[in-house]
């Protein structure tokens, strides 16, 4: 027989001296659940709130720095932000049939950036163009009598494609992802130079043996609602069952196994559904008796006849026990 019992886990309920982050709490349950053979996950609620700029950073033009602050920054946010800094005559716009921010000013001539900030305005370093020399923006008032920097490439400006409830208790080696091979030193990362000896490891942290994997398809900003409906089954069968579950540690990582920032809002809750065994076959009582001992194979052929023999020996003394009656002589 199976029990089936639903478990709902709350970042709210955690002790907010102990974890101020809601990416890292413990919670325990009100009654311990046994002999866990399957848990699914039902629904789960997380904010897709963690910043595409995590720090303060600059975009330098014309030699000076723009700052933009952190933030999870979208396309139109982006241009709102930077054209209402009054840091530069410099303005910037999107172009949503190219994907690409266009940069423009009468004196802009050369700008850069890097790291995240780099990543979000899709430039390391350029230089600018005047509007007049290409025929798509010479006809565009906007940039009349301007010079342009164009993003190299398309604009992606999300953070996390998917995150990943990592819960210590319930992990499975059924979830796995996928790394790229680096090469190093057969002595590590240390090692002396010249070594040619190499060895493949994998880069990066990982996130598999995580309980579920959940895809943010929410703008930055937005609440995802997980649903095993309307998004996809996530259940995990356990080859060895769970004897005694009386808390949960709950992480909530990001594609390289690294806690996610919620920036404050730090609310989540999941819901599962967790199927177990009411009874268990005592494993020390057997269902049945042994099977019997084989005693026409593996017996030297010399130990047999030796066991026959004692038989029939024995079966004869007790005859003779049974049939003996003793002789008595008769009175002189």
């Amino acid at each position: 027989m199976e029990d089936v019992n639903l478990l709902f886990v709350d970042s709210k309920n955690r002790d907010k001296t102990l974890y101020p982050s809601g990416n890292s709490y413990t919670l325990h349950l009100t009654t311990p659940i046994r002999n866990i053979t399957r848990i699914d996950l039902v629904s789960a609620k997380i904010p897709n709130t963690a910043y595409n700029l995590t720090a303060t950073s600059n975009i330098v033009i014309n030699g000076s720095n723009v700052s933009m602050v952190p933030g999870f920054y979208s396309t139109s946010s982006f241009c709102s932000e930077f054209n209402n800094s009054n840091q530069t005559t410099v303005r910037v716009n999107y172009s949503a049939a190219e994907g690409r921010f266009i940069f423009y000013g009468s004196t802009l001539s050369s700008l850069s950036a890097s790291g995240q900030l780099a990543n979000i305005i899709g430039i390391t370093s350029a230089s600018s163009f005047n509007a007049s020399s290409n025929p798509v923006y010479a006809t565009n008032t906007l940039y009349t009598g301007m010079k342009l920097i164009k993003s190299a490439n398309v604009i992606d400006l999300s953070t996390n494609d998917y995150v990943w409830l990592d819960i210590d208790e319930l992990r499975t080696p059924n979830n796995f992802d996928a790394k790229s091979l680096i090469s190093m030193p057969a002595g590590g990362p240390s090692a002396e130079t010249g070594i040619s000896t190499f060895l493949q490891t994998y880069q990066g942290l990982t996130s598999s043996t995580s309980f579920a994997m959940i895809h943010m398809d929410v703008s930055s900003g937005g609440i995802k609602t997980f649903k095993e409906k309307t998004d996809y089954l996530i259940s995990n069968k356990y080859p060895s069952r769970i004897d005694n579950l009386t808390r949960l540690t709950i992480k909530w990582l990001d594609i390289n196994g690294l806690p996610i920032s919620f920036n404050g809002l730090d609310n989540n809750s999941f819901m599962l559904r967790i199927h177990s065994l009411k009874h268990v076959p005592d494993p020390d009582r057997p269902v049945t008796l042994p099977t019997p001992v084989d005693m026409s194979s593996g017996v030297p052929q010399r130990q047999r006849m030796i066991a026959i023999a004692a038989i029939i020996i024995l079966i004869l003394g007790l005859l003779i026990i049974v049939f003996y009656k003793p002789i008595v002589a008769d009175d002189v």
